[in-house]
């Protein structure tokens, strides 16, 4: 039995597009968009390389090319964005709902 705190990742990954994420840190006008591809530079790092960091709009992730090599999910970009591990990642993106 899940009590209030916990959070079901699985069904959160399903309901938050990633394109919902990057509007959140009004990040999605730096990327240029290809099909279901969003790609630009990394905002994780502070790339600058406008092919460096790739969204799959269709998958729902992402994976940076450039100095971090970081990749996921929805769960791992805010994890990465907020400097939280993944319950306290799962916690505020279940709050932006």
């Amino acid at each position: 039995m899940k009590t209030e705190s916990q959070v079901d990742y699985a069904t959160l990954k399903q309901l938050v597009s990633m394109a919902q994420i990057l509007d959140h840190y009004q990040l999605r006008d730096r990327f240029h968009q290809t099909g279901s591809t969003l790609s630009g530079p990394c905002p994780l790092h502070g790339g600058h390389n406008p092919t460096q960091f790739r969204i799959s709009l269709s998958a729902n992730c992402w994976h940076c090319f450039g100095d971090c090599r970081a990749g996921g999910s929805i769960l791992d970009f805010v994890s990465r964005m907020e400097g939280v591990r993944l319950p306290e990642a799962a916690r505020l993106i279940q709050g932006k709902r």
